[in-house]
């Protein structure tokens, strides 16, 4: 970490000595390639946390010891948030995310109840299982025409989202994706996607209207069960499966959707 010569063991030597000043710890760590990890940040009085412009990798956890952590911006350096990076935090707000990030991991996110601003950045490829799960206060979501993958339960329990355009590159909407997403109203589906899968919007009981593109050829079990407004369904394709319950306990009745 002190090496003689090593330009990231000063700067990050220089970090520390600043933040012992402000009663703030913070610990880095080493990986290959010259990667500079975040291991965690500890204050009971930090509100704001700008990531040193030198970090490239966010570590599992880093802001356990933060419990009054409202806000975090992550400098471009930035290219790997590991899984359960902000897990959890009761008073995040806003997340500023790097340009540059491609992935996002495994329950980043799941259980910030304050969470209502992150944006997404444009070159984000995919986006891992239950990433923003049970972020109550998010109400809306851009999400770039770039993603391919969107995995499951990604944004199940979002209760306040409440329009989602699902982007082009996307071909299947993996299982409880959007369950519980009470006030979802508006819904864009691409001419990419081929299948949405078991309960992906079980619970929107906010969703009025659904356009299923020509490319849809299954729709799996209680995919839209419990969308207890739901009561225009558009299907201008054949499709090959719709699974049990599909529409289970929606006004409007299976086979009226694709008479």
């Amino acid at each position: 970490m002190t090496a003689s010569g090593d330009p990231a063991s000063a700067k990050i030597a220089r970090y520390k000595a600043k933040a012992r000043l402000i009663n703030l710890r913070v610990t880095f760590d080493r990986g290959t390639g010259g990667a500079v990890i975040l291991k965690s940040v500890a204050s009971s009085t930090l509100t704001h946390y700008e990531v040193p412009p030198f970090v490239t990798v966010i570590d599992t956890g880093i802001f356990r010891a933060c419990p009054n952590i409202r806000s975090v911006t992550l400098p471009d350096s930035v290219t790997t948030i590991r899984p359960m990076a902000f897990y959890g935090l009761e008073h995040l707000e806003a997340v500023r995310l790097p340009s540059i990030l491609t992935e996002i991991a495994d329950r980043v996110f799941m259980n910030c109840p304050a969470l209502s601003l992150v944006e997404l950045p444009p070159n984000l490829r995919s986006i891992a299982c239950c990433a923003f799960s049970e972020c109550t206060s998010l109400k809306e979501i851009l999400l770039p025409a770039s993603l391919t993958e969107i995995d499951e339960s990604c944004f199940a329990g979002c209760t306040s989202l409440t329009a989602v355009n699902v982007p082009p590159g996307i071909e299947r909407l993996k299982k409880r994706t959007f369950r519980s997403c009470s006030s979802l109203k508006e819904l864009t589906l691409p001419d990419s996607l081929r299948a949405i899968d078991y309960s992906a919007f079980e619970g929107c009981r906010s969703l009025t209207a659904v356009t299923l593109p020509p490319s849809l050829k299954e729709i799996g079990s209680y995919a839209f069960a419990g969308c207890t407004s739901l009561l225009d369904v558009t299907a201008s394709g054949p499709l090959t499966y719709i699974g049990t319950g599909a529409f289970e306990a929606c006004p409007m009745a299976e086979e009226e959707a694709y008479a």
